[in-house]
């Protein structure tokens, strides 16, 4: 379903202005669970996975879409 929704989904979500609303949210669950890696499951185009990595995460993304991460 997501193969023919993708390039629509890329346009209508302003990935850095939400990125900017979550990343405290995230931070929060990464200290608290002294998270270093993790697996992020329906990654779609890995927008959130490269996020992580920045943050200093070690990711593995995985997704059904033959364009992802």
């Amino acid at each position: 379903m997501f193969d023919s929704f993708s390039d629509k989904y890329e346009l209508m979500i302003t990935f850095p202005q939400r990125i900017d609303k979550e990343r405290p949210f995230f931070k929060t669950i990464f200290d608290t669970y002294n998270s270093s890696r993790i697996l992020d499951t329906g990654c779609g185009t890995g927008n959130h996975a490269i996020e992580f990595t920045k943050m200093g995460v070690e990711v593995v993304g995985v997704d059904m879409y033959q364009k992802s991460f």
